[in-house]
């Protein structure tokens, strides 16, 4: 643990990584979340293609801050250059809908009429679940590229952070191994809350989602 005893600037780029008096977690942090990529299988390492476009990445860092504001972890994540994305070709739809404001205030009006109780969880790096259909490709991270594959890419067989089509193509995954469960969607908006039983323990095995407890607040 870290005290965090003055303010921790974000770095912006790998060369502001390297200069960082953080640069070990930092570095540790990016190694941990490429690791995670690639067990979760990601990507895959190809030849750099004659005529596709091969995006570039963005690393962005971050700081975990413990109640008692100490650092208790560097956080890595990558992510693909989606504004060098050209439509049509490497993504079409990107519209991903979120919980209605009324649904969600309904929601909590019920629980606290009938002192219902609530726990959230949390799927980890949720975008990367989810499958990609189109052809993309990215290149690896400077400095961490696999040893004897330098000159290799990265084609993406899941959703990274960063494309355009990531929060939809999640929503589109999540939705339905829902309905797969026999949910239904509310009238009043276009995520689904109407059937919840057992429905913690099937996430939990087909996201491996982590249990927060019982909420104090809702952002």
């Amino acid at each position: 643990m870290i005290a965090l005893t003055e303010v921790i600037r974000k770095p912006l780029n790998m060369p502001e990584v390297r200069r960082s008096k953080q640069r070990p977690y930092r570095r540790d942090a990016l190694k941990e979340e490429l690791a995670a990529l690639e067990e979760n299988d990601t990507f895959k390492l190809v030849d750099a293609p004659e005529n596709d476009l091969v995006l570039d990445n963005t690393v962005q860092f971050r700081v975990k801050v413990g109640s008692d504001g100490a650092i208790t972890r560097y956080k890595a994540r990558v992510c693909a250059r989606g504004d060098r994305q050209v439509y049509e070709i490497q993504y079409l739809e990107t519209y991903a809908p979120v919980a209605a404001p009324a649904t969600v205030r309904v929601f909590l009006v019920l629980v606290a009429k009938f002192n219902l109780h609530v726990r959230q969880g949390d799927v980890p790096s949720a975008y990367v679940k989810a499958e990609l259909r189109e052809r993309v490709f990215k290149r690896q991270v400077k400095g961490f590229e696999k040893a004897g594959h330098e000159q290799k890419i990265r084609r993406l067989r899941k959703a990274l952070y960063g494309l355009k089509q990531a929060g939809r193509a999640w929503h589109m995954d999540i939705d339905s191994f829902l309905k797969s469960l026999g949910l239904n969607t509310a009238r009043a908006s276009t995520t689904r809350a109407t059937r919840v039983e057992e429905i913690l323990l099937a996430l939990s095995r087909q996201y491996a989602v982590k249990d927060l407890g019982t909420p104090d607040q809702f952002l």
